[in-house]
């Protein structure tokens, strides 16, 4: 609930008021002298890369809503029939290149957007006075409302509303929001001595009257676009990691937090658009020797702060390779080569990592977006993790693979088998534990030594 009905419960002919949740209201103002990815999407709509044609209509970040379509009808018969090849499935190639020239447009227009979730209307209501009097019960309840409301908003349009374009779904939002108005008005109105209980319903779920209620996720969008000014096609590689990360937050959440900013840092992203695998095997293991230098024998037995921090570090670097493959299926080669380059450099901390990324993006790729991978195969960790570092991820026997590797060539350490080593062996396993250390020390030594493998 964005704001507050409860200040304005005189009585009031609900059929006349006025729409109170209004994007121009809810939305922080955006505004730029020059909205330089207009014209970047309109010349992508008149290129030949058919990647980035397909995201300038997913993303439609035009005024004029029609352009891509438009602009589709124009193109020549031979382009329209390769970009339909480019997004639909082998067995479809016959039947589709039997279509009309605007028929094949429509179906490229349909294949390169977000399906719609159906439209739902408001459902909560008040009880009758006296059947529920808890403030906080109610807030849940109207809280868990808005929440599937919000989960039915695509993030395409989030985007496209949070730039002041036009977004059906986070229009019809706000005009349920408004539905809550009125429901609570007329309530007030029948009931006037339900006025403070509803104040104090307020109290649980409202953001800072100052604060738009869209700005948790309207705000960071619009400062993305004020940061990347370069490349709409970059800009579309990182809004498709955004949506999967979108996904997981508020579509397959069961809370919903409207106070958080919606995180769009992609650091990963970033490293992998700027530099070879090589590179960013080398950068990775630069900054995990600088992690494992604050750690001690005793921090590790402890389990302490200092312990967590790295743990925390290899789960997000973990998420974020699930994440940025599941959004762009081409970085899988890229991230397999800096698999090979961590292997050989020993450091099994970040390697673990990426390859439990590339496990999960296994287990669940095949339930995000990608436009062109809809003929794909499905993939096994056979197929797509090499097999030079595909005994490491078994966890059988307390990863007795990693084991047997990292006694033979001892580098940085994947702290989860060893922390439960000594979690099982207590005193037994310090030994261990010192020799783990007194490898990440000696291999902190060799920054500019070859690596014997």
């Amino acid at each position: 609930m964005m704001q507050s009905p409860t200040k304005n419960a005189a009585p009031v002919d609900i059929g006349l008021f006025r729409f109170i949740f209004r994007p121009n209201v809810e939305i922080p103002r955006f505004s730029m002298t020059y909205r330089w990815w207009e014209d970047e999407g309109i010349n992508m709509l008149w290129a030949y890369d058919f990647k980035d044609t397909s995201q300038a209509i997913r993303f439609g970040l035009f005024h004029d809503e029609y352009s891509p379509r438009n602009s589709l009808l124009s193109r020549n018969a031979q382009f329209i029939n390769e970009f339909l090849v480019a997004v639909s499935e082998p067995h479809e190639h016959c039947r589709l290149s039997e279509l009309s020239h605007p028929q094949k447009v429509e179906e490229i227009m349909l294949r390169s957007s977000i399906r719609q979730l159906p439209l739902i209307t408001w459902k909560w209501f008040p009880t009758i006075p006296g059947c529920l009097s808890d403030p906080r019960a109610i807030a849940i309840e109207i809280e868990r409302e808005s929440h599937r409301h919000f989960q039915q908003i695509s993030f395409e349009d989030i985007v496209r509303s949070a730039l002041g374009y036009k977004a059906v779904s986070v229009e019809w939002f706000f005009q349920q929001h408004t539905s809550l108005y009125g429901i609570l008005v007329n309530h007030l109105h029948m009931y006037p001595e339900e006025l403070l209980l509803y104040l104090e319903v307020e109290k649980h779920n409202m953001p800072s009257r100052n604060t738009p209620g869209f700005a948790f996720i309207a705000a960071p969008i619009q400062q993305l676009f004020k940061n990347h000014s370069s490349s709409l096609s970059t800009i579309f590689k990182v809004l498709s990691v955004l949506a999967v990360r979108f996904q997981k937050a508020y579509r397959h959440s069961d809370q919903m937090n409207w106070f958080a900013p919606f995180e769009t840092s992609l650091p990963l992203l970033e490293d992998c658009l700027s530099s070879s695998a090589t590179d960013l095997a080398t950068a990775l293991t630069q900054t995990d020797k600088c992690l494992f230098e604050r750690l001690s024998r005793e921090t590790l037995i402890a389990e302490d702060a200092m312990v967590l921090e790295p743990l925390i570090h290899w789960q997000v670097l973990s998420n974020s390779v699930l994440e940025c493959c599941s959004a762009l299926s081409d970085l899988v080669p890229y991230l397999q080569t800096c698999t090979l380059e961590l292997y050989e450099a020993r450091n099994y901390y970040s390697l673990m990592a990426i390859l439990d990324g590339l496990c999960k993006y296994i287990a669940v790729g095949s339930n995000t977006y990608r436009a062109f991978d809809a003929s794909r195969a499905v993939v096994t960790p056979t197929s797509l993790i090499p097999p030079k570092v595909l005994p490491l991820i078994d966890p059988s026997h307390n990863f007795v693979s990693y084991r047997k590797r990292y006694n033979q060539h001892p580098g940085i350490p994947f702290l989860q088998p060893h922390i439960r080593e000594f979690k099982q062996c207590g005193k037994s396993a310090q030994q261990s534990l010192l020799r783990l250390f007194q490898a990440i020390t000696s291999s902190q030594r060799e920054d500019n030594d070859p690596v014997s493998t």
